[in-house]
Parts: C-alpha cells; sequence; structure tokens
C-alpha cells in the first residue's frame, strides 16, 4: 500500500511539474506572438560611452574665434521598444578652450536621452537604424585647473545643457536573445543658460559632439 501511495505521489509531482513548464511555455509564446504581431521587440541593455567634443566662439569686437576640445568616456544603459531608445549614463570628460593654457575643466555629467529610430533589417543577424533624439546633460561636479567648484548653482548655469542628436546604429546577433549594439552620432549641443544670458556678447557661437556607444543588449 506505501509503495502505491508513494508511485501515486511521484506521478502527481511529475504531472504538477509538466503542467507547469507547459503553462510557462505557453505563457511565453503569447508574449512573443503578441510581440510579432504588434511587431514590438522589448529589450535592455549597457556598455560604453566615448563622447569628443568641440566647439567654436567668437566675441563680438574681436576679430580671432576661440576654439575649444574635450573627450569624455562613461558607462551608458539603455532600453529599446523598437522605434524608441531610452538612454541614461554617466560621462567624465575634460574641455578646454584654445586661448587657456590650463588644463581646463573636469566634470561629471549624468545624461537622460530619448531618440526615435528606424530599424532596417539587412539579413537574419544584422539590423541598421538611423536616429534622431534629444539628450540632457547635468554636471554632478566641476573643476578648474584641478581647484573644485562646491557652487551647485554656478555648475548647473554653466554646464547643464539640452542637445539634438542624431546619426545611425547597427545590431548584430549573437543569439536569438543577446545582441552587440553601435551607434555614432552627432550632436549639436544648444547653450547652458550662462551662455544664453551672455548670448548678446557673441558673434557667433557653436558646440557639438561625437557620442559613440558601444553595448551590449538583451531581448526581454
Amino acid at each position: 500500500m506505501k509503495k502505491v501511495l508513494a508511485l501515486f505521489l511521484c506521478m502527481m509531482t511529475c504531472g504538477a511539474a509538466l503542467f507547469a513548464q507547459e503553462q510557462t511555455n505557453e505563457a511565453q509564446a503569447n508574449r512573443e506572438q503578441a510581440n510579432a504581431n504588434t511587431g514590438l521587440r522589448m529589450s535592455a541593455g549597457g556598455g560604453l560611452i566615448l563622447q569628443p567634443v568641440f566647439g567654436s566662439e567668437k566675441y563680438k569686437g574681436s576679430s580671432s574665434t576661440v576654439e575649444s576640445s574635450g573627450f569624455g568616456a562613461g558607462l551608458n544603459v539603455f532600453f529599446d521598444a523598437k522605434y524608441v531608445e531610452v538612454n541614461l549614463g554617466l560621462i567624465f570628460a575634460n574641455e578646454k578652450s584654445s586661448k587657456d593654457d590650463k588644463k581646463g575643466f573636469d566634470t561629471s555629467n549624468l545624461f537622460f536621452g530619448i531618440l526615435g529610430k528606424y530599424p532596417i533589417s539587412l539579413n537574419e543577424k544584422i539590423s541598421l537604424f538611423p536616429f534622431l533624439g534629444f539628450d540632457y546633460r547635468v554636471t554632478l561636479g566641476a573643476s578648474y585647473d584641478g581647484t573644485k567648484s562646491d557652487d551647485a548653482s554656478f555648475i548647473a548655469e554653466h554646464f547643464n545643457a539640452l542637445s539634438l542628436v542624431f546619426g545611425a546604429g547597427a545590431d548584430y546577433d549573437i543569439s536569438e536573445k543577446l545582441y552587440l549594439r553601435g551607434e555614432l552620432g552627432f550632436g549639436i549641443t544648444f547653450n547652458t543658460k550662462n551662455e544664453d544670458d551672455n548670448k548678446d556678447s557673441y558673434d557667433s557661437r557653436f558646440k557639438g559632439k561625437l557620442p559613440i556607444k558601444l553595448t551590449v543588449g538583451y531581448r526581454l
């Protein structure tokens, strides 16, 4: 009797496990079918961001143009819903002007971005996508020639800025779920609050950047 009971319990346990696995597989299949029907492919990932920056400005009454250049690097994470990519990142950067013989400004920055994109499949593994969107830089800390500034309002007025970003990217599928993503963009950075307050001092002014993202993505 005990052997029969034990066999019965074993069969019930196995049956329940198989039923649960079947339900899980069915739910996963339903999600994948729903994604296929709507055309949505949700994914998330992260990696590196490299960002050369450059600019020029010409003050009123001056015959010369002041050039600036710099470089930043950090980490970037993203969430992707096929036609939309949302980014959050941390970048450490240095920038100096051509008229300055000192080390320039060192900054640590958070940035938030949203891009609209249109994926184009080349084959089973590779797809390309042009993109267009905006990102916003929030500077957490800044120092000039090694001297740190503790004035948060000064930092916000001189560094926080919105940028228009456009470019192209490519995805390479490693597996059904995992893929590599590379992006190259061109950004036009709008005036900070301080620059906007003093815009009448300039004849011309331009600030740009080249964000390069190298990331790994996972389809949810």
